[in-house]
């Protein structure tokens, strides 16, 4: 009988079965989960400080570009009046630039090593615009990102180390145990079974399943709290396009249904394909002294060649 492609109720059952092999490594599935959660969750967070860091950026560009305007004249003619106020009270008003005891006032206070730093690719003026944006407080957003970005990839290093530890150990523990119980099978099953497909049963299929282990359970983790705080921000930010994007969730799930359902039944006819492919060499190379003894190479090389073209396509 040909396999569906739709999911059942046994197919569910088996994947629990499966997940319940990681139990007794439940501390380090609950640590790759928990680290595979803060590296979803810290995407938000990244996101929100590239959106401040872009914000105070294009402020400050059009502060800049305000600063481009020359002086007026009402500040020439303000700068007149304040020297003449001064020559009739006798004070000694410095000049621009200058400090009392004539000295320049730039040089009498040393930039800090901020300001020698971004000194080296801005200039002056616009060094005093930034000062007067808000410098410290770029600094500080950039700091943030760049403490973000350590963690999201910690975060995600850590979850995807455990998670896969778990599923590796998940396939050797099958594997001993698929190993054990043919060991323990009558020689009938054997004369009526191909050595090579129950290789292919022990090595290619469990391999498959290290993959649902630990995949489907970090997707499964990590996907849903990505996808319910981007919403939550999306709503937050333009409630519009969050509702355009709910809406739109159901007609992209579509050809991911469609499209899951084939590479399911794919999957599952290659490796049928992959069993007998295993098959036919095992037969060729146990039995090579007969194969030689009646000049077969070239038949075995047919054989191997078509099954390998099974498998391709």
């Amino acid at each position: 009988m040909k396999p569906s492609g739709k999911l059942s109720k046994n197919d569910l059952s088996t994947f629990l079965r499966l997940v319940g092999f990681a139990r007794p490594y439940w501390g380090r599935l609950l640590l790759g989960a928990i680290c595979s959660a803060i590296g979803g969750g810290s995407i938000v967070a990244l996101i929100l400080s590239a959106q401040q860091i872009l914000g105070f950026i294009f402020d400050t560009r059009a502060i800049l570009q305000g600063e481009e305007t020359p002086p007026s004249a009402t500040a020439v003619a303000d700068g007149g009046a304040l020297q003449a106020a001064s020559s009739e009270f006798n004070v000694d008003t410095p000049a621009p630039g200058r400090s009392a005891d004539g000295s320049s006032a730039s040089s009498s206070a040393s930039p800090d090593l901020t300001s020698r730093l971004v000194g080296k690719f801005m200039s002056e003026q616009d060094m005093r615009t930034l000062e007067k944006a808000g410098l410290p407080r770029l600094i500080g957003l950039c700091g943030m990102l760049l403490l973000l970005v350590v963690v999201n990839a910690l975060a995600g290093f850590i979850g995807a180390y455990n998670l896969q530890w778990v599923g590796q150990r998940v396939i050797m523990d099958l594997r001993i145990r698929f190993f054990a119980h043919l060991q323990r099978l009558s020689v009938a099953f054997y004369n009526n079974s191909r050595t090579g497909d129950m290789i292919s049963r022990t090595v290619a299929d469990t391999q498959l399943l290290q993959h649902a282990v630990t995949n489907v359970i970090t997707d499964a983790i990590r996907q849903p709290i990505t996808l319910v705080m981007m919403l939550g921000l999306i709503v937050c930010v333009e409630w519009k396009l969050a509702l355009f994007t709910v809406v739109l969730v159901p007609v992209c799930a579509i050809p991911i249904i469609v499209i899951g359902r084939r590479v399911r039944r794919i999957s599952r006819e290659g490796q049928r394909r992959l069993a007998d492919l295993t098959s036919v060499m095992q037969e060729s190379l146990s039995g090579v002294m007969v194969v030689k003894a009646y000049g077969q190479e070239d038949r075995e090389e047919r054989r191997f060649t078509a099954q390998c073209r099974e498998f391709f396509r």
